[in-house]
């Protein structure tokens, strides 16, 4: 895999020893290079601890197309798992100091405040038996944005330019790209799944260009669904079709503690007014829990579920839609892990070295 992902060093140890010693720190839970060169490095290898960081400050190697490569052996080794698929989430990495370069302002859904740091826009591949991170990107934003204090040796090379598309692209604009690299680098799912904040019109066209299923959650804001109703068309928002179609029409799913109600529609995938207009009929599925003690469900709380495959039934919906919950196990234990294994997901600033490096 190193050897398709185009590792190499003229010199010195080897650059599979190098990767080698760097996946050892990871697991032997030492925060910093310095500490594992320090109290465990000569135990595996002769190497100084120079050897490393010259292996994470070269800004040519693509440590995203390795990791899809280990993803890729990953997938491959367990191929009888029924369901599986793409998913998509965010998370924020808080990194504090005044003079932190590479970070910008972001709203911390957790905490529920803005924290400076960087934004991990995440692919992986979920299944009923894991999740297999494929791609990471950060997000910059333009909000308190402190820039880099130095320059790249060579702006033509895979670190300076993921850094430039971190800063010029959106977050929608992300996700495309890495489904196309994914799937262009053999990873293949049925479904793809994401929360609210990714159910835009410009993912939901790229699911359906690339033959995916999506169910995403969707929010309760004020984009128009069509319904037809005795040869009428009806534009209606999320909250207008539940208090017209739903209110009241509770049917119980089978063996779950959930009522639902799903209501066949069109959703204009166009952009802009200005675009040619785009219908494609998706269904939108409104649930609410159910009290199990009482019987009796909340009047007020409801989640609305979208999937452009019109003919899936309500409980494949949810069902399929539990998978995304392994990628939020993901980032709460990547979290605990040493920084290697979350904060230099894609590319990232060690400050010490004041340096990007990008070991996904």
């Amino acid at each position: 895999m190193l050897r398709k992902a185009k590792f190499s060093k003229r010199s010195g140890i080897p650059a599979s020893d190098v990767v080698y010693l760097l996946m050892l720190w990871v697991w032997l839970k030492v925060d910093s290079v310095a500490m594992f060169s320090k109290d465990a490095l000569l135990s595996f290898s002769a190497a100084k601890k120079d050897s490393l960081y010259d292996l994470l400050n070269r800004e040519d190697l693509d440590w995203r197309k390795l990791q899809r490569l280990t993803a890729k052996k990953v997938l491959q080794a367990n191929p009888r798992n029924k369901i599986s698929a793409f998913v998509i989430d965010d998370t924020v990495k808080t990194r504090r100091g005044k003079k932190m370069p590479g970070v910008s302002s972001h709203f911390d859904h957790l905490t529920a405040r803005c924290v400076m740091g960087q934004q991990i826009v995440t692919l992986g591949v979920a299944n009923d038996e894991q999740f297999v991170p494929v791609d990471n990107e950060i997000f910059i934003s333009e909000v308190k944005e402190q820039a880099l204090d130095y320059k790249f040796n060579d702006n033509r090379s895979i670190a300076a330019k993921r850094y430039k598309k971190s800063k010029q692209q959106t977050k929608p604009e992300m996700v495309c790209d890495m489904i196309a690299r994914a799937i262009r680098g053999g990873i293949n799912t049925d479904y793809f799944l994401a929360d609210a904040w990714f159910a835009t019109k410009h993912i939901l066209r790229m699911t359906i260009e690339h033959s995916l299923v999506a169910i995403v959650r969707m929010k309760k804001n004020k984009m128009k669904y069509r319904l037809i109703t005795n040869g009428n068309a009806h534009l209606l928002c999320a909250q207008e079709l539940y208090k017209q179609h739903v209110k009241g029409r509770w049917q119980t799913l089978n063996h779950a503690p959930y009522q639902s109600k799903s209501i066949v529609v069109e959703l204009n995938l166009a952009s802009s007014a200005k675009e040619p207009a785009q219908w494609v009929k998706v269904k939108l599925l409104f649930v609410r829990s159910v009290d199990e003690s009482k019987q009796q469900a909340s009047k007020h709380d409801w989640a609305l579920f979208l999937t452009t495959d019109s003919q899936l039934e309500d409980e494949k919906i949810l069902e399929v839609y539990a998978l995304r919950w392994g990628i939020e196990v993901y980032f709460k234990e990547s979290k605990q892990k040493p920084p290697f294994l979350f904060a230099q997901r894609s590319w990232q600033i060690r400050p010490l070295e004041r340096k990007w490096s990008h070991p996904d």
